[in-house]
């Protein structure tokens, strides 16, 4: 009365709350029974599946070609059939087919495979229990995914600190850039306005120190324009002439000098130099200035000669920049001090003097160009404020160094030179003419000249001081009359200014030595231009001497006198 009947245990069986299967252990493991939540849980209805095959009613997805979920499965039937024992598989991914035959849902289960024995021991069923374990599976799935993505956040996030960190030290590297480039840009602003300063002082010296010879000059020519007047007063203003176109002569050469020097267009002429016979030679140079100031100069050279190669025009431009600037920046009656002597491999010349010194701003830019110490209104001392940038020019181009040192205002400077030395045995030969010792033109009136310059003034002249001494002159104005004339004429020397107009001097040479009758007569160029390369241009057109203006007229007659004519 108390016993279960076998419909209630069916119906106790499939009430069960989990989902079991009940299979016969037979080939096909085909289905005797089921719970309500198996069919539930799959998807299926009891009669669709009771007496089919297993395998037939949930076969594998299509779709998912890794999927091997009826083999697993078959495995462990198999399994525990041959071992009478409990086999707990692992999660497995067996999806389900839908209800309306569209396709299959994805399921993940947990399933348990066990036998049901007879009272003899022999294998009547297979339970097969299957915990549906999809949730869990899907929520461990986004748990992961969102764990990669909180990983994958966390590197992007210490990555784009790097970068922050990075583009701070960027940054700050960049702004301290910018204050260095803001600090150069400043510094080179005030170096400008500097320079815009030193400009224009220098103008204005240049202004004062061009004016100071050209009012003696204009004097003088006032004074020749009168009629009566003494031998002794002509020869008086054409001293001062003289002498006052040497000194603006001095002054543009200077200049000319500073503009190749810092553009790299001096060429040295090197030979064997002896430096003592040179030391001498330049404070005989400036023995007047020294006189006018009433210094003492005091010259220490050593008995054996001391030798260097150099261009003897240039160390003798060093020597006398050197020794001009002690004396004018030294009070009168003061003393200059030049000694001389080797020194390891250099020579080594050192002036000094007792003048008005330097204070250390001022020797900081003593070698820069328009550098000048402070100066009495009447700028008794004279200069442009180039003489020590040209000597630093200078003596580096030989391979030397200068420097200069001072104890302070009112205590004097000490300038030191050094050059290298030659070796007293050397065979070098002297490169360049000294033309100091050139002798006096003789006159000749049978030498027929020809000048030829668009100045009318500076034509005349030449012309003036040739007739003076003799030669027979001929003036012409324009190139295309004077190459009409020269087939008349017939001179033995043309004396042509190079920037003629029309038809410049290059031009007419290149004719007159086309055309038979002027091809050997000699040929001088007159030129305000004095480059290498403008030497050159003048060879080539036909030129046989280059004279640069202005120009010593001794020296000028002396040319003349030794060219062979006939």
């Amino acid at each position: 009365k108390n016993n279960i009947s076998t419909d209630h245990y069916h119906r106790l069986f499939e009430s069960s709350p989990s989902s079991f299967l009940i299979l016969l252990p037979d080939a096909d493991f085909t289905i005797v029974a089921v719970t309500d939540d198996y069919l539930k849980d799959t998807l299926t209805k009891r009669e669709n599946i009771l007496g089919k095959p297993v395998f037939e009613v949930f076969p594998d997805n299509p779709t998912v070609p890794e999927s091997h979920s009826t083999k697993l499965l078959a495995d462990s039937f198999r399994q525990v059939i041959a071992t009478k024992s409990l086999d707990t598989m692992a999660t497995l991914r067996y999806d389900v087919p839908k209800p309306d035959g569209t396709g299959f849902e994805e399921r993940y289960w947990r399933p348990v495979n066990k036998v049901v024995l007879s009272a003899n021991g022999e294998i009547i069923y297979i339970i097969h229990r299957a915990q549906d374990v999809t949730d869990y599976v899907q929520l461990l799935a986004e748990n992961k995914a969102n764990q990669i993505e909180r990983e994958d956040l966390t590197a992007q996030k210490i990555v784009m600190e790097k970068e922050v960190e990075y583009r701070s030290l960027e940054l700050e590297a960049k702004n301290i850039e910018l204050s260095k480039a803001n600090d150069s840009l400043k510094h080179s602003t005030d170096q400008l306005h500097e320079q815009g300063q030193k400009k224009d002082e220098f103008l204005a010296m240049l202004a004062h120190e061009l004016r100071n010879p050209l009012s003696p000059i204009s004097a003088a020519a006032d004074i020749l324009s009168f009629n009566k007047l003494s031998e002794e007063k002509i020869h008086q203003c054409s001293d001062i002439i003289s002498r006052q176109v040497k000194h603006m002569t001095s002054l543009i050469d200077d200049l000319l000098d500073v503009s190749r020097v810092t553009g790299g267009l001096i060429t040295l002429k090197p030979e064997k130099i002896n430096l003592n016979e040179m030391i001498n030679h330049s404070s005989e140079q400036v023995k007047p200035l020294v006189e006018n100031y009433k210094h003492q100069l005091f010259l220490k050279t050593p008995v054996q000669p001391i030798f260097v190669m150099g261009d003897q025009h240039r160390l003798i431009q060093i020597f006398t920049n050197i020794l001009n600037n002690a004396a004018k920046y030294t009070p009168q009656g003061g003393s200059l001090n030049l000694t001389l002597e080797a020194e390891g491999e250099f020579a080594k010349i050192v002036v000094t003097d007792n003048g008005i010194g330097m204070d250390e701003e001022l020797i900081k830019h003593a070698f820069d160009l328009f550098t000048q110490a402070s100066r009495t209104p009447d700028r008794s001392q004279g200069g442009l404020g180039i003489g020590l940038a040209l000597v630093k020019s200078l003596v580096e181009l030989h391979q030397g160094s200068v420097t200069l040192s001072s104890q302070g205002i009112g205590k004097g400077c000490q300038l030191t030179v050094l050059l290298p030395l030659l070796a007293v045995n050397t065979g070098s030969e002297a490169l360049a003419i000294n033309d100091d010792h050139l002798t006096q033109a003789p006159t000749n009136e049978a030498i027929k000249v020809m000048v030829v310059d668009d100045n009318a003034a500076n034509a005349e002249m030449v012309a003036s001081l040739l007739e003076m001494t003799g030669y027979k002159v001929i003036v012409e104005h324009d190139s295309l009359r004077a190459f009409e004339r020269s087939i008349i004429e017939l001179p033995s020397i043309y004396i042509l200014d190079v920037g003629l107009p029309h038809m410049d001097g290059k031009e007419l040479a290149r004719r007159l030595k086309k055309q038979p009758e002027t091809k050997n007569a000699t040929l001088i160029a007159l030129s305000g231009y004095s480059k290498d390369q403008d030497i050159v241009n003048a060879k080539e057109a036909g030129f046989d001497h280059y004279v640069v203006k202005p120009f010593e007229f001794k020296k000028f007659l002396t040319l003349l006198s030794s060219l062979k004519i006939g």
